[in-house]
Order: structure tokens, then sequence, then C-alpha cells
């Protein structure tokens, strides 16, 4: 029979509480049976044993319930998975977006001397890859017609004996993405439920098409109930509308999800199959929004205009057959270019019109080919900490895939799909100068070595079109280049007497580097009393003496002029800049100067 005024301490949890109670509980209910209680007993092996069992077994108990939370988790790969709930789709990499600008040298018309000779006058293929200085490579992502008489020209070689052009150097522009196109391909046996297929490569940053060997095309979707995607076409009337492509819904009974790791990227079918498969049809919107007597089934008391077909097998998936995938994947890290970076052709295309049979002319038209980027190419970024994670899924939760606050528009940002390229910090105000209600939305991107950079035109196109799709109809938005303001401190501390002035110096330096690790957000100001809270606790600091900020301009720095006395506080703890401004640490080594005393 246990006794009845025996008390187990529930809350004993480390290592000594549980020791500690352990020989209480022998003491006081076996104090005839065992005596020997000394550090060297038997006893006391026993007792530790439990003792370091139980304490392992809190620590996991913590552990797992810290790890259950976004809140509290502290494993990257878990903060990943539990933001996938809440709706987040996470990129291990982007895609960098850029305008390159292409010369080629083509022949004057010898009939109009003054005209392009239109037959050796080519078009550039979409696809054609490029490559920069570190071989990292960009694919040209439309085709470029140099027989636009548009392009601006001028003469490249003159004829001695008319006096006249022969050649013209043409200038053109091609948008590029960071990448290369490569090909998978997975045999796929009997048919199986929720089947996934994974392709075992890093860097992927999107999945091009997906088609069996029997010519049957997979489409990626949002999510597996989503039966009705929207796809370009060419517009055959495109020079009178002045409209490239025509928007057309389109009905995917094959379709997928991604799911993005580190090293892998996997592609989630449904669970419907040819045999079984035999519901699909396009719907009545009565019989999707409408509850009528004798039907068989349920259906929602909200009307989705894109579910308008009957399944419930979210969608087809591939049995039997071999499947081949194409993929867009960087070739490097970090695929952002600097300016003047990319000059190089991998892999180009060229359709000459009218001509069959090569020439020594087209030859020559083919290799004069220059290629640069006057602007960066930017939209590459580095991956997100733990904790910058968490504030982007609790806000695209609340987002809800449309836009009603600022908050909601800066969530959108981060959230534009990969492939478009990635925007590194976001921003949105109310422009206090328009009648109406427009918001500014302030962007910065993100250089070949992880400082603030302008977002070049074409990310900030994609953006636009990305917004457009969630915004609210009465809103209207500017986006726009934010500010950079290079920053440093200067500080005075008091050393302990004990330690070398140099060797607190140093360590002054870099707790600062780990405080400032995290880039700002625009407007977020400069609290420098944090900084004051980190000297203090360094390794040798007697005391801090006086921290004040400084701004850095010239050379390397950004150029933006900013007034320390006109953003400081009253107290002279915090600098606070514009709602356009973000300040940056772009040399910590040499941006924190301090003086040991």
């Amino acid at each position: 029979m246990p006794r009845k005024d025996n008390v187990v301490k529930y809350t004993d949890r480390d290592f000594d509480s549980i020791k500690k109670s352990l020989v209480s509980y022998a003491k006081r209910y076996y104090p005839d049976t065992y005596k020997d209680f000394s550090v060297a007993g038997f006893g006391a092996l026993t007792t530790d044993m439990v003792a370091y069992i139980g304490d392992i077994l809190s620590f996991y108990l913590d552990y797992q319930a810290n790890e259950t939370y976004l809140d509290t988790a502290l494993e990257f790969d878990n903060v990943i998975r539990l933001a996938k709930t809440l709706g987040y789709k996470f990129k291990y990499d982007y895609a960098s977006h850029g305008t390159v600008t292409i010369f080629l040298s083509i022949p004057a018309s010898t009939s109009q001397p003054l005209e392009l000779d239109g037959d050796y006058a080519p078009t550039i293929r979409k696809g054609t890859v490029f490559s920069n200085l570190n071989d990292a490579s960009f694919i040209l992502m439309e085709d470029v017609n140099f027989a636009d008489n548009s392009l601006e020209r001028q003469p490249a070689v003159i004829d001695d004996t008319t006096g006249l052009p022969s050649y013209y150097a043409v200038k053109a522009y091609g948008k590029v993405a960071s990448g290369e196109i490569n090909i998978a391909t997975s045999v796929i046996a009997d048919f199986e439920r929720f089947l996934q297929v994974a392709v075992n490569e890093p860097f992927i940053t999107e999945i091009l098409s997906v088609e069996d060997s029997d010519g049957n095309e997979y489409f990626e979707v949002d999510h597996l109930s989503q039966n009705v995607i929207y796809k370009d076409l060419t517009n055959p009337n495109s020079a009178t509308d002045r409209v490239k492509s025509i928007i057309k819904p389109l009905l995917v009974t094959r379709r997928f999800t991604t799911d993005r790791f580190s090293d892998r990227t996997v592609l989630q079918f449904g669970y419907g199959s040819e045999q079984n498969f035999t519901t699909d049809k396009y719907g009545r919107p009565e019989n999707v929004a409408i509850q009528k007597y004798g039907r068989d089934y349920v259906s929602s008391t909200s009307f989705d205009p894109t579910n308008l077909i009957s399944n419930d097998k979210f969608g087809v998936a591939p049995s039997n057959t071999t499947l081949t995938i194409a993929y867009i994947k960087n070739t490097f890290n970090n695929v952002n270019a600097g300016r003047n970076s990319i000059n190089r052709v991998v892999d180009m295309s060229l359709n000459f019109p009218g001509l069959d049979n090569a020439t020594n002319v087209e030859e020559y038209v083919r290799t004069s080919i220059v290629i640069n980027n006057d602007e960066a190419i930017t939209g590459d970024l580095a991956v997100p900490d733990s904790d910058e994670l968490r504030i982007r899924a609790t806000s695209q939760f609340a987002t809800q895939k449309r836009a009603v606050t600022a908050q909601d528009y800066v969530s959108l940002c981060y959230a534009m799909p990969s492939q478009f390229g990635a925007i590194k910090r976001a921003r949105v105000a109310r422009d206090k100068d328009s009648m109406k209600t427009n918001l500014n939305l302030y962007v910065l991107g993100e250089d070949v070595f992880g400082d603030f950079t302008n977002a070049n035109a074409i990310i900030k196109k994609n953006l636009k079109t990305w917004i457009s799709r969630h915004k609210m109809i009465s809103d209207t938005i500017d986006i726009l280049d934010a500010k950079i303001v290079n920053i440093g401190l200067v500080f005075s501390v008091q050393a302990d007497p004990g330690f070398n002035k140099f060797d607190v110096l140093q360590n002054c330096i870099s707790d600062l580097m780990d405080l400032y690790d995290v880039a700002f957000n625009i407007g977020e100001p400069l609290f420098i009393n944090d900084a004051y809270r980190k000297l203090r606790d360094t390794t040798g600091v007697l005391d801090v003496l006086r921290i004040d900020p400084d701004v850095k301009n010239g050379g390397l720095y950004a150029d933006t002029f900013f007034a320390i006395p006109g953003n400081m506080s009253t107290d002279g703890r915090v600098l606070s800049p514009p709602e356009d401004v973000a300040f940056e640490i772009k040399f910590p080594s040499d941006d924190f100067v301090g003086t040991v005393l």
C-alpha cells in the first residue's frame, strides 16, 4: 500500500531540485532501509542518475513546447513549418532581374543607305543566356527585335567611296533574370495518392513546365483545391490594341503545388486518377452557391468564382509515366550583379529574316554583339533570420491575400513570388500632398554585398503588377525609392583597470556589430539607449561616457543629406528618420569609432 502522506513535488524540474527531493524522500520514508547518503556512496550515484534523466526529460518537454508555437520556436526549420500553417510560403532563393543593353553592327540597305538592311536585322530570341565575370547566368526573358525602327542607331563604318554609312551600331534593351534552365525527369510507377516528386537541386527559383510522356501538362497552383488558373495568350490584334497578351481562364485538372527546401523542391500532386476522376466538368453557378432540394451534397454558402468545376480529389496525379520537369535555378548563392558586370554571351539564339543560308555578313553581325548592364541587377536576398520570418508570417496571415491596411501592402511586397525578384525593405505611408487617398510605397533592394540599394525598374514593375492583384480599388499607389542614410557611432567608455584598453575597444566594436547585425527598416529610428545598454554589458567596460551618431557621406557611402540635430529627440536618446529614409551601418568595423579611457 502506498503511503498516503507521501508528497511528490511536480514542480521540481532541474537536476539540483530533483536530487534534493529524492534524498529528502528517501530519508523520510526509508530511514531504516538506507542510510548512506555520502557523495561517494552508491545512493548518491542512484539519485544523480535519476535526477540526470529527469533534468533531460524536463529540458525536452520545454523544448517541444517552445517549438510548437511560432512566437517561441528557435529552430529555423520549425519556424518555416509553423509559418507555412499561416499561409506564408518561404523561399530559400530569389531570382534577380534587370535590363541589359545589347549592341549589334547591322549593314545598311544597299538601296537606301540611311536605313538598315532588313534581311540582316535579327531577333535575339527569348532564352538567350548571358553571364557576368563570376560566371553567374542570366536568361533573356523576351525577344529583342533589331528591325524595330525606333531603336537608337549610330553609323559604325563609313564607306570611303560614297561617304555614307555601310554599317550601323544598333542599340536595344532586353529584360534578363538570373538562372539557367535545367531539365529533370522522374519515372512514376503505379498510382499513388498525394504523390510527391522531388527535384534534388538547390537554388530553384521557378518551375517552368511539367509534362508526362503522354503529352499531358501539369500546372502549378497556390493550393490543390484551386482548379482555375489564368494564362496569357498572344493577342493577334496587339498592333492596334497595344496589348501584347490576353488573359484567359483555364480549367486545370492536372495540377501541383511546390514546397521549397534548402536542397530540393518537392512537387505535391492530388489524389485523383485517370480511372476514378470522372467528375471534372464545368459547374453551374447555381449548383455551387445555392442549396437546392434533392441535391446529394452540401456546398459552401459563399460563392467562389474560381471553383467552377466539381471535384473532390484535388486534381489528377500522374501514374505509369515519366515526368519531364523544366525549371530555372540560380548558379550562385548571390546572383545580384553590379553595374557593367554582365558582358559575356554563353548561348545565343538569333533569327535572321529572309536568309536561308549562313553568310559572311550574318556571321559578322552575330559576332559583333556587345552587351552590358547600365544599372545593377538586383532582386536576390540573403535568407532572413528566424525573427524576421516570424514577423513576415504573422503579417502574411493577417493580409488574407488582400491589401487593406498599410501593413498588408508591406506583407504583399515580401510575399511576391521568387521568380519575380524580391524587395529587401518596404514601407507604406500616406501621401500628405495628395488630395486623394494616394499611398507612397517606399522600397529598397540589396546589392551583391548585401547592402541597401535602389530596386531597379524591372523589380518595381513586377511589384506593381503583383500588388495590383490584391489592392483596394480606391487605392492609388506610387512605388518610390527610399533614401539611404549611412550612419556610424562615436563612443567613449571608461575601462576597468584590470583590462587591456585595446581589448576593451575591440570588445565594444564587436558587441555593437552584433547589436546592429539586422538591417534597419525604412523609417525605423535609431535607439541610442540600446547601444548604451550593450556597451555597459561589454566585458571590461566600467562605464559608458558618451555615444553620438555620425552621418557618413562620400566615397562608397550614400550621398543623402541628413541633419542629426533636427531629427534627434530632446533627450538625445532617439534619432528618428523621415518616413522615406532607412538607416544603414554599411561598414561596421569602420563606422564604430571609440575611445577607451
